[in-house]
């Protein structure tokens, strides 16, 4: 059982109650289950966590499904394991991370000579799309150390007309999926490079028009990633994919590992900095609690967590960066990353706020699910969308929380929040929960800058590669047209 299934059971908010027991109680349970999983009890693992997920009812998620089929598959239940997972197969609005970390899972290996687990298996990966079966073919072989097999199903994947953004991602940073063993052995293949080239290949040739970077060709742009400041998203993470397919294009693209200064910035048309952070997430949380401060959702607003990523030197580094010419796209997403990255929006006179941004009467359909997704969709016939170049032609966004905007006199705004948002945030003096509407309010704005330019969004998920792909949904061209506008190229 991965990662993603222990931290799916405890998103509830810790204040909520279940029927007849606490939030404590409940979690509690969970914990128990865990803790007997790990010390290979499966039956009383099962019956545990059976009895968090009564407590929870209607609440119950995906995830805890998920676990609650390992414990059961893991004892010799399988009918029980194949109940859970099929009420999975048949919720609506599965992630492709989701689909194929439950079909490589090992606890699910005594279902496996079972029939309903190839049927569940097949009826999984048409939801996740056919790409999804390469890539779990692939995984089986490197697990039997069949590389020659798996390279075979990996290069089958990575020319598809069909390959997504997070398939891709999935290829590249090998996440999850492999031991790093695995991993190394992959990485030290001889072919290794002329896969990567592959998939790089394939997705500029499916995403990219050959339009989109004429300029840039002819005089490539050097775009400078950060990772020097415990960001949620960089070159060697979920960005890897990005950073490759742009490469493609005409761009040069390096990660930062280090601390701002002006030499840093030398020679770089394009800096993207995405949910910076003071520390580590695991280290900040050590120190939240050696500090007792409050856990779980209250974190975000804590003084631990909201301590800025800069120092006022990296800060003005940056602003006069941009004054000079230099094209900003800066990403902080809801709460702590609005504080985190604070000096960087009050050098350029942005009003954020260190929010969660809800609006639960503008769901996405496409990827809102039963297990909470908070999202808005933004759409053209709605006036959400602005005029600005970047959003010509595009009549629809999707935004997974984040935080709101106000930009500085003459900025752009890209994508309009709905009159019926709202902010969330938690006040520690109070001890309380305060929701404020962010009618007026953005979640992207563009605006030039003494010789550069700057664009901002409150929200970091939308470039994500299992976001940039959906169908129906702009995303990808709303990034795309951000990167050639502050490239400086002619947009469609």
């Amino acid at each position: 059982m991965k990662k993603i299934v222990f931290s799916a059971g405890f998103v509830f908010i810790t204040c909520l109650v279940f029927g007849q027991i606490s939030s404590k109680e409940y979690h509690d349970l969970l914990s128990n289950a865990r803790s007997l999983y790990n010390a290979k009890e499966y039956k009383n693992a099962a019956v545990a966590h059976s009895s968090a997920m009564r407590a929870a009812g209607p609440l119950v998620t995906n995830g805890q499904r998920y676990s609650s089929a390992c414990y059961w598959s893991l004892a010799g239940f399988s009918d029980s394991a194949c109940l859970q997972l099929d009420i999975i197969a048949a919720s609506a609005n599965l992630n492709f991370e989701f689909i194929l970390e439950l079909v490589t899972d090992e606890d699910f290996l005594p279902l496996h000579k079972d029939v309903r687990w190839k049927e569940l298996k097949r009826k999984l990966l048409k939801i996740a799309g056919h790409e999804a079966d390469e890539l779990v073919s692939a995984i089986d072989f490197v697990r039997a150390n069949n590389y020659d097999s798996a390279f075979y199903y990996l290069n089958i994947a990575a020319g598809s007309k069909d390959l997504t953004f997070e398939c891709a991602g999935y290829m590249i940073i090998n996440q999850y999926f492999f031991t790093a063993l695995e991993k190394e052995k992959l990485k030290n293949d001889r072919r290794w490079p002329e896969l990567k080239d592959k998939v790089f290949t394939t997705l500029n040739k499916n995403y990219i028009p050959a339009s989109a970077f004429i300029n840039t060709i002819k005089s490539p742009k050097r775009l400078l990633i950060d990772g020097g400041h415990y960001n949620g998203h960089n070159i060697n993470g979920t960005y890897a994919t990005l950073a490759g397919t742009l490469r493609k294009s005409g761009f040069e693209v390096s990660g930062l590992e280090r601390k701002f200064d002006e030499a840093s910035l030398e020679n770089i048309d394009l800096l993207l900095i995405a949910n910076p952070q003071p520390d580590r997430s695991d280290s900040l949380f050590q120190r939240a609690r050696r500090a007792n401060e409050p856990l779980g959702e209250f974190l975000r607003w804590s003084a631990t967590y909201t301590q800025s990523a800069y120092t006022e030197a990296e800060a003005s580094v940056i602003e006069n960066w941009v004054k000079n010419g230099g094209s900003l796209l800066l990403i902080l997403d809801h709460a702590p990353h609005g504080k985190n990255g604070a000096l960087l929006t009050a050098a350029f006179g942005i009003e954020n706020r260190n929010v969660g941004t809800y609006d639960t009467l503008s769901l996405d359909p496409i990827s809102d699910t039963a297990d909470g997704a908070r999202n808005i969709l933004f759409t053209r016939s709605k006036g959400l969308i602005g005029k600005h170049s970047i959003v010509q032609g595009m009549d629809s966004v999707t935004t997974y929380t984040g935080e709101s905007l106000i930009g500085p006199p003459g900025s752009d705004v890209l994508l309009h929040l709905p009159s019926t948002a709202y902010d969330k945030d938690w006040l520690p003096e109070t001890k309380q929960f305060r929701y404020r509407s962010a009618a007026g309010r953005s979640q992207a704005l563009a605006f030039d800058y003494g010789k550069g330019r700057v664009v901002m969004l409150g929200e970091a998920a939308i470039t994500r590669p299992e976001f940039l792909s959906v169908s129906n949904r702009g995303n990808w061209k709303f990034i795309l047209n951000i990167l050639r506008w502050l490239a400086r190229e002619k947009m469609d």
